[in-house]
């Protein structure tokens, strides 16, 4: 797996804050991606981890390909996800650096199918031990 650091840095009005780091180019499957309009980003701060990923018209539940290490939870979470579809939707971070559209009443047919428009998570939670 490779390293947050090795991945761009995204643009910021305040360059002596933490960057965030524009991890766009693990986005697979179909799923838009691009630094502007669809970004998929993370940044560390202290013990704590911060993402934000919006995409949309996916093939597969799988949305990205393996993290970078520091960026992999302990143990596999699950956060909220926002989308323009029926059910509850959310975003699954696994502890295999893969992370994937997770349905929790919704069909993965439908939410996969390439129609989806509109499909935002975003979320801080606490660095694994080194």
């Amino acid at each position: 797996m490779s390293s947050i650091y090795d991945f761009p840095k995204m643009p910021m009005p305040y360059p002596e804050q933490n960057p965030w780091y524009d991890l766009s180019s693990l986005v697979l499957n179909g799923w838009a991606a691009d630094p502007v309009s669809f970004p998929f980003m993370a940044k560390i701060d202290g013990n704590e981890i911060s993402i934000y990923l919006r995409t949309r018209r996916g093939t597969d539940r799988f949305i990205t390909s393996e993290l970078p290490d520091e960026i992999i939870p302990a143990g596999d979470r699950v956060f909220g996800g926002y989308a323009a579809a029926p059910g509850d939707i959310a975003f699954w971070m696994r502890t295999d650096g893969r992370t994937q559209i997770f349905s929790i009443t919704g069909s993965y047919a439908t939410l996969t199918d390439g129609s989806l428009s509109n499909y935002v998570v975003e979320s801080t939670y606490l660095r694994r031990a080194s």
